[in-house]
């Protein structure tokens, strides 16, 4: 039997791709909601300082609330340069996850079928754990995917 270490390559790249999504993605979630909040609750501080310019005749306070306004205008402007990389980050993984779960959709049961006739011991034992987990999966799309490139390697590495 001939390995297809190009298919081999491109399913671990995948798996290697829906391992990291599990991984990072509770914590981009997780930047990704503190930046925001924290971004809005500047700008209304930000706004709130400005109306205090407006009402103070002090020169002094004027000057304090003009510099807390530019540092907020310079936290904010980095803020929202990390949220938006968190954003970016976030997109990445979502578009890859859709492709990845468009392709599981449409050839999950013929990779499985295909994969039960390897009669390799690693192969059973994905499709038992995968349909003894299925149900009490928090995620259960991500494990689908997940199992579907496992079989996928398996099968890209025992070329027929």
């Amino acid at each position: 039997m001939k390995k297809n270490t190009g298919n081999v390559s491109e399913a671990k790249k995948s798996l290697e791709v829906i391992k990291n999504y599990k991984d990072v993605m509770p914590e981009i979630l997780v930047k990704h909601e503190y930046y925001k909040l924290v971004i809005e609750k500047n700008i209304a501080l930000r706004d709130a300082i400005e109306k205090e310019i407006k009402k103070t005749k002090d020169a002094i306070q004027k000057a304090r609330f003009e510099i807390e306004v530019i540092d907020l205008d310079h936290k904010i402007y980095y803020r929202k340069m990390k949220y938006d990389d968190y954003v970016e980050h976030k997109a990445e993984f979502d578009t890859k996850f859709e492709e990845l779960s468009l392709e599981c959709s449409k050839n999950l049961k013929e990779t499985e079928e295909k994969a039960k006739k390897l009669n390799m011991m690693e192969v059973q034992v994905a499709i038992d754990g995968f349909y003894e987990n299925i149900d009490k999966a928090e995620n259960k799309a991500l494990l689908k995917v997940e199992y579907y490139l496992s079989l996928k390697m398996a099968l890209s590495g025992r070329r027929k």
